[in-house]
């Protein structure tokens, strides 16, 4: 392989590709020396510093994008069951099968992703993505509906762990604290995606009717080529791959896959209580005060004007929490350094898990009966802000751990990260039931408002669970990985 110069900034470190294409960041002074006859080496030139720029905030952009549309079933649970009638078990099932096929597939997507050395996936994925969940406003029953969710998840499924390698290899050499940091800031573009999403969706369908979401889908064939002219060319196979797998012997691999397992089921769980906290919980928790504040009025409200009054309360609610997960995500990657994730991954936990439980107390306390009443609002969007540190903000850290675990499988880890954890999150509704006393989601609104609020607590005591597992995690190997990148 062609060698060329590089003369780094204090901000950039040497780098080399592992077996998914992400980049490993050797902490180094101003000069640096990589032997010659490293397969695979390359030293960038100053001027691919630029090019990998432009290329991570395409990638980010990307993100950003595609995230606007997993989010608008939530958003806008209660018009679509109001508009097409759905039964209680239609809701449940649309609810459980959207994180099975968006995770269930990622293992599958990021090893062709890797076999055949492509990226293909990412603006595939992107495109199709889109178009199907854009469309949802045109279906005219639950069938229709489940189709374009179903295909709609899958796609942006497949674009996730194949698009968040490439960012790893491609961003970390950009920034100080390597791929923990480059991973949190692709993953926060996506959070601003999910914010976008959560307000869009509800205001689009409030103004112009459900049908306007395909607006949102209306740059997805230009995004997808720009994606696909930047990433087409770029690699992410070498040599050293083969040199980092075989330098692990069969007990330590296994050893280490028992704690990438260990983290992933972590992320299972942590996955579950965002699915309920989006999806699920905080729903519910609005509808019933919009239900509370519907009968004391002289002229009572219609379902629809009930749903789509319930949407926005949600939806305001919701792009507060995703507005954490984006914060938490860029802080946490950026000054949680490698080799001392033990701790935080325990105390964030913690703080997430209070400030979750919390959410349906003080919202109760505070709320005005206007659901754009965003001042007295404020202190439920900085519950749910602070509630995210316990299940998102933790992603950066814990994939980044798991991919210095295994460096020669860093595209399978994430997928694992990402894809198993979201599949496992689809008993979100169920546990959700089961926390509502055995009430149905349709009915647990008119449930008594302590009686909602357990729910929140129960989905924070899984919170706790997550956090304190990490004390099964030997703190000797985390050390021993510390300056794998």
């Amino acid at each position: 392989m062609n060698q060329t110069q590089h003369t780094p900034s204090p901000d950039l470190a040497p780098n080399y590709e592992d077996a998914a294409g992400a980049v490993g960041v050797h902490e180094a002074p101003a000069v640096m020396e990589l032997p010659a006859d490293l397969p695979g080496t390359v030293i960038a030139p100053a001027h691919a510093v630029s090019v990998s720029g432009v290329k991570f905030s395409i990638l980010s952009a990307s993100h950003a994008y595609i995230d606007i549309f997993p989010i608008l079933l939530a958003t806008l649970l209660w018009p679509l069951r109001e508009r097409l009638g759905l039964t209680e078990w239609q809701v449940t099932a649309v609810l459980m099968i959207s994180p099975i096929c968006s995770g269930a597939l990622q293992p599958l997507f990021a090893w062709l992703s890797d076999r055949y050395d492509s990226r293909i996936g990412a603006p595939l994925g992107l495109l199709i993505g889109a178009l199907a969940i854009g469309s949802i406003g045109f279906a005219q029953n639950f069938w229709q509906l489940l189709v374009l969710q179903v295909v709609g998840v899958i796609c942006t499924g497949m674009y996730h762990p194949i698009a968040t390698a490439q960012a790893g290899q491609i961003g970390a050499s950009l920034f100080r604290n390597g791929r923990a940091q480059a991973i949190g800031l692709f993953i926060g573009a996506g959070m601003l995606g999910t914010v976008l999403g959560a307000k869009l969706g509800p205001g689009l369908n409030a103004s112009h009717g459900m049908t306007s979401l395909i607006w949102l889908a209306a740059p997805a064939l230009l995004i997808a080529l720009i994606l696909h002219a930047k990433l087409r060319t770029h690699s992410h196979m070498s040599a050293p791959r083969h040199q980092l797998r075989a330098s692990l012997t069969r007990a330590e691999s296994k050893r280490r896959w028992r704690i990438i397992s260990l983290l992933a089921s972590q992320n299972a769980m942590r996955f579950t209580v965002q699915v309920a906290l989006q999806a699920v919980i905080i729903n519910v928790w609005a509808k019933s005060k919009i239900l509370a504040d519907a009968a004391t009025l002289a002229v009572p409200l219609s379902e629809r004007e009930i749903a789509a009054q319930a949407s926005i309360l949600n939806g305001n609610i919701v792009a507060a929490l995703t507005l954490g997960m984006g914060i938490g995500v860029f802080l946490a990657g950026r000054y949680i350094p490698r080799g001392s994730e033990r701790a935080p991954l325990i105390w964030m936990s913690l703080i997430g898990a209070i400030a979750t439980a919390l959410i349906p107390f003080v919202g109760n306390a505070t709320y005005s009966g206007n659901p754009s009443d965003h001042l007295s609002l404020l202190p439920v969007y900085l519950c749910a802000c602070i509630g995210s540190i316990g299940f998102f903000a933790t992603f950066p850290i814990a994939t980044g751990l798991a991919q210095r675990l295994q460096p020669g499988h860093t595209s399978l880890v994430t997928a694992l990260m990402m894809g198993v954890g979201w599949a496992i999150s689809s008993v979100a509704p169920l546990l959700a039931i089961l926390f509502f006393a055995g009430v149905s989601i349709d009915l647990a609104p008119e449930l008594p408002a302590n009686r909602i609020a357990i729910a929140f607590v129960c989905f924070a005591a899984i919170l706790i669970i997550a956090g304190l597992s990490t004390l099964l995690i030997p703190r000797d190997l985390i050390a021993k990985v510390a300056d794998n990148h």
